[in-house]
């Protein structure tokens, strides 16, 4: 199943509340402009894949659904493969670099059409406060 993109809010989906608005207040508003049933999927992180010991190697699952498998080399003992759902294979490399490989490889799948926004602009750092040789109203001669 697919999922379908869903357009941002726009300033007329979202009413515009005055005076002072919290960050929860705003996302608040934001899941109530979009329609019931569609709402935004949730970027997955990697402590929501686990890892299932499979014939011949691993298994990466998301849930119940296995997104790929980890296969030892038939040709190099001790080198191991990724075995991409789709039929494709990775180069060899040692098992902790292909179990590595494979969780980026499935994270940026599953998160590849979530789009993480900020509700608010990063706080900004003041002039002159936390730069290295930046002047200082005590250093005043």
């Amino acid at each position: 199943m697919r999922a379908r993109k869903l357009a941002p809010p726009t300033s007329r989906d979202v009413e515009a509340p005055t005076g002072d608005v919290s960050i929860e207040d705003r996302k608040r508003a934001i899941r109530k402009s979009v329609p019931h049933g569609k709402q935004a999927r949730q970027i997955v992180g990697r402590d929501r894949l686990t890892w299932q010991r499979d014939p011949g190697g691993f298994a990466l699952r998301y849930g119940r659904q296995v997104l790929l498998h980890v296969v030892s080399d038939a040709d190099w003992p001790g080198m191991f493969r990724i075995r991409f759902a789709e039929g494709g294979i990775s180069d060899f490399a040692n098992l902790p670099r292909a179990r590595d490989a494979a969780v980026a490889a499935a994270l940026r799948h599953l998160n590849l059409e979530v789009q993480e926004t900020a509700l608010e602009a990063p706080p900004a750092r003041r002039k002159g406060r936390g730069h290295v040789g930046a002047p200082n109203e005590d250093d005043a001669p």
